[in-house]
């Protein structure tokens, strides 16, 4: 395992980011392929068409895969948001709550014992995802 774990965040981040750059680059294949077209034999000709027929088609799925993905990261994005303000508010409260009942609530105890909480603490996304699991756990009794 490397030295730095990447969050969720980072890893949708960086796949939209490749999806874009993709995106791109099959435009650019498609105007390059369209631009040498003339002085080929009819057979290239043909084999550029089919290219080029095939990477609209790849266009067009990731055209709606990066809207999806867009979509989705801000609708992530809104609900983080909320969830990171709940935990700088809340956490100190819940947090004792959490290690008071630990003692009678086996899920809460292997949870907060087995924790890695240097990793925990090292990005706020860890410590939202934390947060919310003590919160649901806390519901749940």
């Amino acid at each position: 395992m490397s030295s730095e774990v990447t969050s969720y965040l980072d890893e949708m981040t960086k796949t939209l980011n490749d999806h874009k750059i993709m995106y791109q680059l099959l435009n650019k294949r498609i105007e390059l392929s369209e631009k040498e077209i003339e002085g080929l034999s009819e057979y290239q000709k043909n084999e550029v068409r089919i290219s080029v027929i095939r990477t609209k088609t790849e266009l067009n799925v990731l055209g709606k895969v990066i809207k999806e993905k867009e979509n989705y990261f801000k609708n992530y994005f809104e609900q983080y948001t909320k969830d990171l303000e709940d935990m700088n508010n809340n956490y100190d409260a819940i947090f004792k709550l959490a290690n008071t009942k630990k003692s009678s609530n086996l899920a809460l105890k292997n949870l907060l014992d087995n924790a890695n909480w240097q990793l925990i603490n090292s990005k706020d996304e860890f410590k939202v995802a934390m947060y919310n699991k003590i919160k649901k756990i806390l519901n749940n009794v």
